[in-house]
């Protein structure tokens, strides 16, 4: 995977242009996936998240639907609200000790989510 598939700001990852890749992961000194970033990527599988991410913005992954594993790293402290709202096929994330606020409906309708 290319780093400029990414658009990162500040450390901001507010766009992601990689067309229909699958398994993808999120380049290293990213503290933030933006609000929508990933919204609607019904093909997204896998997502590895750096050990720099702090916060996961609202909706960043909303509706993708055939996403299973997400790995998250220690250093997560928030994840906002619709998060992973309708990731129908998310079986399990584990969140790491540092996470402090995880926000309404983050994971509304993560059907397999055990």
């Amino acid at each position: 995977m290319e780093q400029n598939q990414f658009t990162i700001k500040d450390g901001v990852l507010t766009a992601f242009n990689a067309g229909e890749e699958k398994d993808i992961q999120i380049p290293e000194g990213v503290h933030t996936i933006g609000e929508g970033v990933f919204k609607g990527m019904a093909w997204l599988n896998s997502v590895i998240m750096p050990s720099s991410l702090k916060k996961i913005s609202a909706s960043a992954f909303k509706g993708c639907r055939k996403l299973k594993k997400v790995e998250v790293n220690d250093g997560l402290l928030e994840v906002c609200e619709y998060a992973f709202h309708k990731c129908h096929d998310l079986e399990e994330l584990i969140f790491p000790k540092s996470v402090t606020q995880v926000e309404n409906c983050a994971f509304l309708y993560c059907d397999s989510l055990k």
